[in-house]
């Protein structure tokens, strides 16, 4: 009597468990892995899940798994984000940097030109 129950717990277990699976592919990927005969038809695998573990089971596993592809989704939002603003920060750092480049040259052309004519002033006016 025992193994027979035990038989029957393991199989129901093992029903829930596909049943659990073929949800959760079906919430993720958007449509039922069995076809369906009729739109106003339960998906046979929603009723076997509600028959072996009670009604409103299959529903509350896909709710569920919708909930935690949310989740993921958030997450995958919000890394993107960050990685979008720090992306614009570094391209601002790299801009602001080119900018200063271009002041350091113009300044050092400048203090060469400075240079170049202080040392024309200065061999003309030895020679002078």
């Amino acid at each position: 009597m025992q193994l027979k129950a035990l038989l029957s717990q393991a199989k129901r277990v093992f029903v829930f468990t596909c049943a659990v699976v073929l949800i959760g592919v079906s919430a993720i990927f958007g449509h039922a892995p069995i076809a369906m005969a009729g739109a106003s038809m339960e998906n046979p695998i929603d009723q076997a899940v509600d028959s072996v573990a009670g009604a409103g089971t299959a529903n509350q596993v896909k709710g569920r798994a919708k909930q935690d592809i949310g989740r993921v989704q958030s997450a995958v939002d919000d890394a993107t984000d960050k990685l979008d603003g720090r992306t614009k920060q570094i391209k601002g750092r790299a801009q602001q940097d080119i900018g200063r480049t271009q002041q350091a040259a113009e300044n050092t052309a400048d203090d060469v030109q400075d240079s170049v004519d202080n040392l024309a002033n200065r061999v003309k006016n030895f020679f002078d």
